[in-house]
């Protein structure tokens, strides 16, 4: 669903009002959560909506909910009392879809104006979603689509040509190399061969840096101890951390936010094979302490400790 989000100054017809107890005689039921109504009054269609203080993001979200269920593609909202950035924020993040690998159909379309809406904050609520958006995308992509070296192409694709980033790249021989065991070891059973993404943000160069960690094992079968059915299935989205931290990083780049941070990224497949690494097996890793694998499954506190 594609939303079309303005800020105007006049206002139009279907116009959403935000309303309270104390301003409209509604049911009770009406204002205990989030809901809408549709009425005409002197021939001009208002949508009320019952709202609470510091609900603009669920306010949103759920009407661009209620928008698509009752086929209404164009609407005014009265922006007097809500914060045009959460506003904003949860109906975009409400529309989230994801059609890639769907047959093309006509994409639904809803335009909303902003009467008297703050385009600062408007403008800040868009980068905000499209960095969700894009970390929702990589989540939802499968694991054949986006296993380590092609998260490392698509990050590179994504920060190019943007200011203060730096990009540091480890492969897996350097990764042998300078002894990130505990990578190594989770990612050893895949022929999809694991990375080290390191992205450095600096947006004040007299701060110290602050550290994001970003948990991307692309896909966990569990190793030798292989996960059951009802619980491997959407185990593609177990590189979520590394999506979060890659989307931050470029969000902060965006925003040119006056922080430095450094996002370290481990890559990996944790799958069965004749080299993946056995319950028993002793690594040692970056930091040189040793460790025993008891249960292969449990992959995640070894790659971050190696970040």
């Amino acid at each position: 669903m594609k939303v079309e989000i303005k800020v105007v100054k006049e206002k139009g017809y279907p116009l959403v009002l935000p309303i309270t107890k104390k301003e409209k005689k509604f049911e009770k039921e009406f204002f205990e959560d989030i809901q809408f109504r549709r009425v005409f009054e002197k021939g001009k269609e208002i949508i009320y909506g019952s709202f609470k203080k510091n609900e603009d993001l669920k306010f949103g979200a759920r009407l661009i909910k209620f928008l698509k269920i009752e086929k209404v593609k164009k609407v005014w909202i009265d922006c007097s009392k809500l914060n045009s950035r959460f506003l904003v924020e949860g109906i975009l993040l409400a529309s989230y879809e994801f059609n890639k690998y769907k047959k093309k159909k006509k994409e639904e379309k809803i335009e909303v104006f902003l009467v008297n809406g703050k385009k600062e904050e408007v403008k800040l609520a868009k980068l905000i979603s499209e960095a969700v958006y894009f970390a929702r995308d990589l989540e939802n992509e499968p694991a054949n689509k986006l296993y380590p070296a092609k998260f490392v192409e698509i990050a590179k694709k994504k920060l190019k040509g943007m200011k203060k980033i730096k990009i540091k790249v480890f492969d897996e021989k350097e990764l042998e190399k300078k002894g990130f065991g505990g990578i190594i070891a989770v990612g050893k059973g895949s022929s999809n061969k694991p990375r080290f993404l390191v992205i450095e943000y600096k947006g004040n160069g007299k701060e110290r840096s602050i550290a994001l960690v970003g948990k991307g094992v692309c896909f966990d079968a569990g190793g030798i101890h292989l996960k059951p059915s009802g619980y491997i299935e959407d185990m593609k989205m177990d590189m979520s951390g590394a999506a979060v931290v890659l989307s931050l990083i470029w969000l902060a780049s965006k925003t040119n936010l006056k922080i430095n941070l450094v996002g370290a990224i481990p890559l990996v497949e944790n799958v069965p094979s004749a080299n993946a690494t056995k319950p028993g097996d002793i690594i040692k890793m970056y930091d040189g302490q040793t460790v025993e694998v008891v249960n292969t499954d449990a992959e995640g506190r070894l790659i971050l400790a190696d970040a």
